[in-house]
């Protein structure tokens, strides 16, 4: 069976050749990019540690659900313009 893969191989050597050549191309770029990924997600990481340091809480006032004027959130003092 060697004998025949062999045979084969050095029929078609450039053929033989740029097939490693691809497969070891595609298994750099995937390499290459696994760890570019890797690099970028940790800097993300990194600057949003530094940069993020308390919590933040948003307060507003209780919406008045009596009050037809008021819509949504919006205090009821807003007049909408013609």
């Amino acid at each position: 069976m060697w004998q025949v893969t062999m045979r084969g191989s050095r029929a078609q050597l450039g053929r033989f050749f740029l097939t490693a050549l691809a497969v070891m191309l595609g298994i750099a770029f995937l390499s290459g990019t696994l760890a570019v990924r890797d690099v970028l997600g940790e800097t993300f990481d990194n600057l949003t540690e530094g940069t993020i340091t308390d919590n933040l809480a948003v307060r507003g006032e209780e919406l008045n659900t009596s009050d037809a004027t008021q819509v949504g959130n919006a205090p009821s003092d807003i007049t909408v313009a013609d």
